[in-house]
């Protein structure tokens, strides 16, 4: 008899997943013994192998076609993304503007302001100096 559980710890420790361990130990027990116990043929052998190898390829080519669909899923997702960031930052980017368009409009009625209240100092400064030379005549 064989026994599994020593092969399959085996190939444990020489790296190979606790669940793969234990399907090739499965897999070489059903190989060596045929149902009864007896001793396997070599075609029983070989079509067993044969089968798992045949597993084996389907299972690998079965993760293929997932990564092959989720690098394509995330290549979407990316694009999309960077479609997203461009949209905000033209958005942005007119937001600025707009902003900048209206710090001028305010940058020009702060200097008309000014302007204006110098004036105002200046001609009450002047109004003030007539006042106080005509005070100063009579």
């Amino acid at each position: 008899m064989i026994n599994t559980l020593s092969i399959s710890r085996e190939l444990s420790k020489a790296g190979i997943k606790r669940e793969q361990a234990e399907a090739i130990a499965d897999i070489v027990a059903k190989a060596v013994t045929h149902q009864n116990g007896t001793l396997a043929s070599t075609e029983f052998v070989r079509t067993h192998i044969g089968e798992a190898q045949k597993d084996t390829n389907d299972k690998i080519d079965a993760l293929r076609v997932e990564i092959s669909e989720l690098r394509s899923d995330l290549d979407n997702k990316i694009a999309s993304v960077r479609e997203e960031i461009g949209e905000l930052r033209s958005d942005m980017n007119a937001k600025m503007s707009d902003m900048n368009v209206k710090m001028s409009a305010m940058d020009a009625k702060i200097s008309a302001t000014e302007t204006r209240l110098v004036r105002w100092v200046v001609g009450t400064g002047a109004a003030l100096g007539i006042i106080q030379a005509l005070i100063q005549l009579t």
